[in-house]
């Protein structure tokens, strides 16, 4: 997997960074980056596969696609940020806040549940909805 895309708005602090549900990508979050960047800074982020960020390869997980936003944000120069995500994006931000404590300020999660590092469930069904937008479109 190649490097995420990502757009950020605003300076200072708070960071607040914005992960989208499947099968959307970052644009979803276009009035969030408006509002929020004018007290702080507003990150969004394209989940792999999904707006203008690269597929999934096989090999790569729920911790291969955390990791793979904190090495976005790092790219940024994004120390610390609050992780915003509903669903998918909800569950990615979790597995973020579990790798990188220190740097996950806050949480603020809506319609996704918890998977245990261990579960197939969810990186299935991440590869499922991106075979199936790849196959019909929007």
């Amino acid at each position: 997997m190649g490097p995420l895309h990502l757009e950020s708005l605003g300076a200072g602090e708070p960071t607040i960074t914005y992960l989208h549900p499947t099968p959307a990508d970052s644009s979803i979050w276009i009035h969030q980056l408006a509002r929020f960047s004018a007290s702080g800074r507003a990150v969004v982020v394209d989940l792999p596969g999904y707006g203008r960020s690269p597929r999934l390869a096989a090999a790569d997980d729920l911790t291969d696609i955390a990791l793979a936003v904190w090495a976005a944000l790092d790219r940024e120069g994004v120390d610390r940020s609050v992780l915003v995500g509903v669903s998918a994006g909800s569950t990615v931000a979790q597995r973020m806040a579990a790798l990188e404590p220190g740097r996950a300020q806050a949480l603020v999660l809506t319609g996704g549940g918890y998977f245990a590092p261990d579960d197939l469930r969810f990186q299935q069904a991440i590869r499922t909805n991106i075979e199936q937008f790849i196959e019909r479109g929007r």
